[in-house]
């Protein structure tokens, strides 16, 4: 036996690693594979193995051979999933379906994958199908009941954990899950004697700790239960719940004091907090419509969502709602609050960075907390701070959270009365009622006699959750009873199911002297019955030092009053403010001599105990408590108040109303005059009363203006029809509501290009998903790294612009800084011919690779008569600490902008009226610019008046003022001559990036040098650097045909003018040989990356592209910049491009060591490659210092030691000095790099060069 418990013990060890999907090991018995055995028995090992990249080559190839097999999809779906690569496993599994629709091994990981992207709906409905076709796999019914349980489907979840661990499943997994739906479908007893075995099993398992903490806590052993969360932080110290466990069970604890709590809380900091995000470049704008965050579990039939439903209902249209759901539950409440909400975010599958990001990019203003310290909270997200204002509200609101990243709690004059303010370390808004607005539910039963009179003794009963009810508080109650003789006590809860837990509560009421037929104990029930039971009740009675909360308001809604002694913190006062807000207040006692004296009172008086029992619902649906627009307007006017003093630079400040409504900041003390706010769905300008005969038809790129949150008052007008391409499917789930607003033609998984397949990186933020390659990290800013962060790789579909078929004239196109914008606008040059405006967003601090820069934009635009307009929407970044005041706080640097291209003057001038009027309808509604609107409609004379509606006299006016504005231009005027350029650049060689920016008539170059550059055969040497690129062009430079330009021209990375130069190199080249040489070889070796451009905009280029062994190459880069990881990644990076483009006609692929091994041969297979005669003994020539600069920017002489090293470089003889590293790397160095390039790509690449 003991041996046995070993082996059960490894597979928990084992399978209490991250979870992964299925193995596609157990096929039913009756499929047909399609796949013969060996290579399904190949494919298996693999897997198996974990050798994934291999296992995913052989998938693949399987999809190939077998397209019809199910088995041959499932295997390649199910190893990206294994892989981590969600998004395309989606696709090759839902082949894998289509094709075999009985298989449940494919429909699990298709579950898998739907629940790992967030739709529960999917995912369940998937594994539901598996389930039912074959009811023994085990691990089927385990991820069921995983999914029900995050449903709150609790007891449909329980049957099939029960059904899994019966089925043999994974023991640890099986039966944690099944104690975790037993403690939730409230069978504590059941569920208490699975984790003490557990915990004997199963030492030093930081959930079974936790969970055993919690029973214990619902039984009312508090210190028991702070012991077992302690052991589970001592097991997993990163157990951020178990640390809130610890201090939601201080609440109960009558021990605990104020102080130890609120010192406790502080410390949650110190341990969890995540790094603060940059300060969020928020519009200051007082008037702006709000955008307020919402993170809960509780959007159900819950606390939270009974107390905040009807207030956000209510709320003023300014305020615009944003949830984020932790869950997937879906009933009554969880869709009044949905219906409510602008934007629904199911955010269960999300990391607590991944969430902070989200809120970030949905530019949230304020975030409220609605979990604090309870089930499904955010607070390392909350501790990120993504929003500008974060306040604590109801949801685990028990007292201060003690967090510096929330800024303020809403609360009220009963909760927090005056003089506490230094028990927070949120500044406090007093409301002027209730801190919530309860709201009953529909199917509450009907209020009942006073069952005192049929009785004939008084019922006392609390319906509180039972780990409230200490031995003192029994104590308490016990002296009450002893005053009321034959009086009973009615409670129930989930704990008293266990009768263990009720053996206990009837000995401590015995030894205080009340028989056990007086004490009635039930337990859980379903909520309506529930509520059944206060028909049964004659007084509630409140817990203490731990109140209730919904159960109050629920005793006042069967019509039975409640009697509380408030606590000593925020959790204790709960009953006291829904009592007094409900005109109760003399059922709020202020000691326990007082609050048995109420109840005597009550119970004594029998007529009047029904008097209020008649009419006690009645009360409260009109009281503050329920009064819902009274509350939203109160709420809606404190977001406003503490948004006003932050755009005001103001640090948070106490708030407090009057019962007036009036409201005033603690240091001002003087009541606030609100703006008034504008509401998103106003129209803000009615300057033009727009009559457009045909609709405005826009091409978007990437789903840029659905996303925008404007998008419905665009629409609204309805003279927009938008066609938007989505390449990363963002807009999927609510195409629909979003073609509510107008027309909407969306395409999914969708791109425009140049008609070729394309590579889709998809990115952690799905927002960032990109086809151009993000760069390297270390090249990226430090907060979009993480964003930036490539999950998987997926190929795309691009279409070309000029070969869409009966696509209507295109008004606008609208083109982002993630994708090739210039392959847009390269093949869409006829359908663009006529088009109104561009918007095209720049990237000027790049962030991925073949950025196009504003020069490329530019030159095209004006090659196709357009011409710049000016920026919109400019991003700058603020390097400032946080400690600066606001006011003095910059934003200098420019990050990005839209840049707006309207038709040249001439094309202008030539625009019919319907075109201006479109022209000038979408820059002044959309783009918000009246004076170009205005210009163009005064152009149409009394019809443009009659639009826009101004007089005789201001069009008057405006035509002198307009006087002379559409001069006959010639473009090659707005533009400066290669001198001008150089004569600046030469002014400005102090700063090496400024003659960049410079106007430069792209025109000039395309007609006076193309006849150049297309003759001329261009040869650029690329690939991975420190793998011979120097040494190669410095040999192919003493061939009399070749001329090797001198420095590295970077000409089409980092955002560079390629155009410009190649200009200068255009005059280099005739400075130099004074004619034009038959080849030129340019050398940039990270130009591999630009591969497919160059040779798009160069069709005759070839390649010369070398390869090195990549523990030589690393080892030759570590000892440049001192990084032997970078060497390992760089060369990996650069030589996936090489292993893409190698096998191309227009590129020569050759091994450096075969040069140096073999100089004649390999030179003479380049020469004849390349088109120039062979020439014995190249190779080996003297070569003279040629290396001039080691790129174009530093050209004039810069960058002495590094010039000096290329040619010692270029003089060098062809010599072997491969394998160096190993004498020249440490001993761990040396295993670090021979790890490296013994496993993933970097051995894929190796062998794949043969080098292995």
């Amino acid at each position: 036996m003991a041996r046995k418990k070993t082996r059960q013990k490894q597979s928990v060890r084992k399978s209490s690693a991250k979870r992964t999907s299925p193995a596609p090991n157990r096929m039913p018995r009756h499929a047909d594979l399609g796949v013969p055995k060996p290579e399904v028995d190949h494919f298996m090992a693999l897997y198996k193995a974990k050798r994934l990249s291999e296992a995913e080559r052989e998938a693949q190839a399987m999809t190939e051979r077998y397209p019809e097999s199910a088995f041959a999809w499932k295997a390649l779906g199910t190893t990206l999933l294994e892989d981590g690569r969600v998004e395309p496993a989606l696709k090759y599994l839902h082949r894998s379906v289509e094709l075999d629709d009985s298989d449940p091994l494919s429909l699990t990981s298709l579950s898998a994958v739907y629940y790992q992207q967030g739709d529960n709906e999917q995912a369940v409905r998937y594994q539901s199908r598996a389930v039912d076709l074959q009811p023994d796999y085990a691990p089927a019914q385990y991820r069921l009941a995983e999914m029900l349980q995050m449903a709150g489907k609790h007891f449909k979840a329980l049957e099939h954990a029960k059904k899994a661990q019966e089925l043999g499943y994974d023991d640890f997994r099986s039966r944690v899950l099944v104690g975790a739906l037993l403690y939730q479908t409230k069978y504590f007893s059941e569920a208490l004697v699975i984790y003490e075995q557990l915990e004997k099993d199963y030492p030093g398992s930081a959930p079974v700790y936790n969970n055993l903490g919690n029973l214990y806590k619902d039984i009312g052993q508090y210190e028991l239960s702070e012991v077992y969360y302690k052991k589970a932080l001592d097991a997993q110290p990163s157990y951020v719940m178990a640390y809130s466990n610890i201090f939601f069970a201080k609440h109960y604890n009558p021990n605990a004091s104020q102080q130890e709590i609120i010192e406790f809380a502080k410390g949650w900091d110190q341990h969890f907090a995540l790094a603060e995000m940059p300060a969020p470049d928020s519009s200051r704008d007082v008037a702006k419509p709000l955008r307020v965050g919402m993170i809960s579990s509780g959007f159900r039939i819950h606390p939270v969502g009974q107390m905040i439903a009807t207030a956000l209902e209510h709320s003023r249209p300014d305020i615009h709602f944003y949830a984020y759901a932790t869950n997937d539950y879906d009933d009554y409440v969880t869709q009044k609050i949905r219906e409510s909400t602008r934007v629904w975010r199911p955010v269960r599958h999300l990391s607590q960075e991944a969430l902070a990001q989200q809120i970030r990019d949905d530019a949230i203003d304020i975030l409220i907390d609605l979990s604090g310290h309870g089930d499904g909270n955010c607070l390392q997200a909350i501790s990120m701070r993504p929003a500008p204002l974060c306040i604590k509200w109801v949801g685990g609101l028990v007292n201060t959270m003690g967090l510096s990243s929330i800024d303020y709690l809403l609360s009220d004059s009963i909760e927090t009365p005056e003089g506490v303010d230094d028990q927070y370390t949120e500044k406090l808004i007093r409301l002027p009622d209730d801190y919530i607005c309860y709201m009953p539910c529909p199917y509450a039963p009907n209020t009942s006699s006073l069952p005192a009179i049929k009785n004939g003794y008084i019922t006392l009963g609390c319906l509180n959750n039972p780990a409230k009810i200490g031995e003192r508080l029994l104590a308490e109650w016990a002296r009450l009873m002893l005053e009321l003789p034959e009086s009973r006590l009615l409670l129930r809860g989930a704990q008293y199911e266990s009768e263990d837990f009720c053996r206990g509560i009837r000995e401590t009421l015995g030894e205080q002297g009340i028989e056990e037929y007086r004490i009635i104990l039930e337990g859980p029930a379903r909520h309506q019955e529930f509520l059944e039971t206060y028909q049964r009740i004659d007084i509630a009675l409140d817990t203490w030092p731990y109140s209730g909360g919904l159960t109050t308001c629920e005793a006042m809604l069967m019509g039975v009053p409640v009697v509380t002694l408030p606590g000593p913190t925020f959790a204790g006062r709960h009953s006291a403010t829904h009592l007094i807000n409900a005109g109760l207040q003399e059922l709020v006692a202020s000691n326990w001599e007082e609050y048995r004296q109420r109840v005597l009172e009550l119970a004594n008086d029998l007529p009047n105990l029904a008097v209020i029992r008649a009419g006690l619902r009645t009360i409260l649906h009109y009281s503050p408590v329920c009064d819902a627009p009274r509350f939203a307007n109160h709420f809606n006017n404190a977001l406003r108040a503490v948004w006003v003093r932050y755009c005001e630079g103001k640090e948070p400040e106490a708030l407090t109303f009057n019962k007036e409504g009036e409201l005033w900041f603690e240091d001002d003390k003087q009541p606030i005059e609100l703006p008034e706010a504008r509401s998103e769905e106003e129209v803000e300008s009615e300057s033009f009363e727009w009559q457009l005969d045909e609709p405005i038809t826009i091409i978007d790129n990437a789903a840029v203006l659905p996303r925008h949150p404007d998008y419905p008052k665009w629409m609204a007008s309805g003279h927009l029809a938008v066609i938007s391409f989505d390449p990363a499917s963002l807009l999927n789930n609510r195409v629909e509501k979003l073609q509510e607003y107008g027309e909407l033609h969306h395409y999914p998984h969708a791109l425009l290009g140049d008609g070729h397949p394309a590579t889709l990186y998809a990115t952690l933020d799905a927002e960032k998903g990109s086809t151009l390659r993000p760069l390297p990290e270390d090249l990226q800013p430090e907060y979009l790294r993480d964003k930036l962060k490539v999950l998987t790789e997926l190929s795309i579909n691009t279409v070309a612009l000029d070969q869409i078929e009966g696509l209507p004239s295109v008004d606008m196109l609208v083109l982002d800084d993630l994708h090739d914008a210039m392959k847009v606008l390269e093949n869409g040059e006829q359908t663009l011919k006529n088009t109104l405006l561009l918007q095209m967003k720049v990237s000027f601090q790049p962030t991925h690779e073949r950025q196009p820069s504003l020069a490329e934009m530019q030159h095209w635009a004006i090659r196709n008569g357009f011409r710049f307009y000016r920026f919109n929407n400019e991003y700058h970044r603020n390097y400032l600490p946080e400690s600066v005041p606001i006011e003095k706080r910059q934003a200098c640097e420019l990050v990005s902008a839209e840049a707006i291209f309207l038709p040249s003057h001439q094309r202008l001038s030539k625009l019919s009226s319907l075109e201006r009027k479109k022209l000038a309808f979408f820059l002044d509604t959309v783009l918000g610019y009246s004076d170009i609107a205005y210009f163009l409609m005064f152009h149409l004379g009394s019809q443009g008046m009659e639009c826009i509606g101004i007089s005789e006299v201001e069009r008057n006016s405006l035509a002198l003022s307009r006087s002379g504005c559409v001069p006959n231009v010639n473009p090659e005027e707005q533009c400066l001559s290669l001198e001008e350029i150089e004569r600046l650049a030469g002014e400005s060689s102090d700063d090496e990036h400024c003659f960049y920016h410079y106007p430069y008539n792209s025109e000039y170059f395309i007609s006076n040098k193309s006849s150049f550059w297309n003759s001329l055969d261009i040869v650029f040497v690329v690939g991975c650097g420190h793998s011979g690129t120097t040494l190669i062009s410095s040999i192919l430079s003493n061939h009399p045909d070749i001329y090797c330009l001198p420095y590295e021209s970077e000409a089409f990375i980092n955002g560079n003018s390629y155009s410009i130069i190649l200009d200068y190199a255009y005059k280099e080249i005739y400075d130099s040989v004074g004619a034009e040489p038959k080849v030129v070889v340019e050398k940039t070796p990270r130009h591999i990356h630009e591969f497919d451009r160059i040779s798009r905009l160069f069709p005759k280029a070839r390649f010369i592209v070398p390869v090195r062994d990549g523990r030589d190459v690393a080892y030759s880069i570590n000892k440049r910049i001192g990084s032997l990881r970078e060497g390992i990644s760089r060369w990996v990076r650069d030589n996936y491009e090489v292993s893409r483009i190698k096998d191309s006609s227009n590129v020569f692929f050759y091994r450096h060591e075969d040069l140096v091994d073999a100089p004649d041969k390999t030179m003479e297979e380049m020469l004849r490659f390349i088109g120039v005669e062979y020439v014995p003994e190249l190779a080996n020539a003297k070569r003279e210092n040629k290396w001039r600069a080691n790129n174009h920017k530093d050209r004039r002489g810069l960058s002495d030691s590094l010039i000096k090293k290329r040619n010692n470089q270029i003089r060098s003889k062809l010599y072997r000095n491969t394998g160096e590293w190993r004498e020249g790397l440490s001993p761990v160095d040396i295993s670090f790099l021979e790890g490296a390039f013994n496993k993933g790509e970097a051995f894929d690449l190796m062998r794949e060069f043969g080098y292995f």
